[in-house]
């Protein structure tokens, strides 16, 4: 693209997506269920880390790694991770007792897990609303898809399941029911990492090859995805990295064991790799863009799905996948680790 198709391209793509934001609105906060105009500008990722990475108030998204036009890499702290679906006063009050430095320092109660837990489910239905209203417009834009309604079906089911979760979720933190979180890794770590992210990931395999989900299921309405829940924070000298399941999601299991048998740094390793392969919605300091930019492995990750290249589009230009060689946890530079630190970069 020369300058002017990128910023054609980006003129379009920021009206297309004020139009899904708009059109996603519901006309009631889904947490305390009251009728409402105007809607939170909710931090998916909280607002006081990211102070703590922005450069001039500015932060890169996950998409620094995969767009090679870097035409929507960089976002301001009012609209970072935002999403649009609960009202001023919920906002302000359910999350209250996570969204805290001393609260996240100490220990953890399944309140403040299922407060964490229902954050995170909102972001994911957000998206996934955001998503359905986005590639309607372009549809009625372009035409571009003969079987939009089979989309627009499976899509919804998405939808569906989340609003579920987000009910159970909901349920054990505003009735105080103990007993079903289980903590994989929490540990607040002596120096500030230049990452921030938090939400939910649906693993395929665990690190010695056994399954958590069929991802690819689409024939049994019934199945149910099993979500882990993960939490990279930096504070201003510290940083809170954390991992927990509900015991419902039984077979992350699996991944807790694994997790007692390996080092502190393996496991920093882990979810690093975790995060970058599995979520989206992640978000960096610019002191480390030269590492962004130049990282092939960063690159490769960032377009791969479920270990499979080009966002998981098998084609012929791809071998349809045959010879391809996944990125691995220990490729990528561990932006968990020590070494990365922003106190010392």
């Amino acid at each position: 693209m020369n300058e002017q198709e990128k910023i054609n391209f980006k003129k379009e793509h920021n009206d297309r997506m004020r139009k899904a934001r708009a059109n996603i609105k519901p006309s009631n906060c889904m947490l305390c269920g009251k009728p409402i105009t105007s809607f939170c500008n909710s931090h998916s990722v909280p607002k006081f880390s990211l102070k703590y990475i922005a450069n001039d108030g500015e932060l890169l998204r996950a998409s620094v790694l995969a767009d090679p036009e870097k035409i929507n890499v960089s976002s301001g702290l009012k609209n970072t991770g935002t999403f649009h679906l609960i009202c001023n006063e919920c906002d302000g009050t359910f999350f209250q007792d996570y969204e805290s430095e001393e609260k996240l320092k100490g220990e953890l109660s399944d309140k403040i897990l299922a407060q964490i837990a229902v954050k995170n489910v909102l972001i994911q239905l957000f998206n996934k609303k955001l998503e359905i209203s986005y590639i309607r417009i372009f549809q009625n834009e372009t035409n571009l898809f003969a079987n939009f309604a089979d989309y627009e079906a499976t899509r919804q089911f998405d939808v569906n399941t989340y609003i579920k979760e987000f009910e159970f979720h909901k349920n054990i933190a505003e009735n105080s029911i103990s007993g079903g979180y289980q903590i994989i890794y929490h540990e607040i770590l002596p120096y500030k990492i230049p990452i921030a992210f938090q939400g939910m990931i649906a693993m395929k395999n665990d690190f010695i090859g056994q399954r958590i989900n069929e991802l690819h299921n689409f024939k049994d309405l019934s199945y149910k995805i099993q979500h882990l829940h993960i939490l990279a924070l930096p504070f201003e000298n510290e940083s809170c990295v954390l991992a927990f399941y509900h015991k419902t999601d039984r077979n992350y299991q699996k991944l807790r064991h694994y997790f007692n048998s390996i080092s502190r740094d393996e496991k920093l390793k882990c979810l690093n790799y975790l995060i970058l392969e599995y979520a989206e919605n992640y978000f960096f300091s610019s002191k480390i863009y030269k590492e962004l930019e130049t990282n092939k492995y960063l690159k490769q990750l960032s377009r791969e799905a479920n270990g499979r290249p080009d966002f998981g589009l098998l084609a012929e230009e791809n071998s349809y996948g045959i010879g391809y060689k996944p990125v691995t946890k220990d490729d990528i530079p561990i932006f968990l680790s020590k070494e990365w630190a922003l106190n010392s970069i």
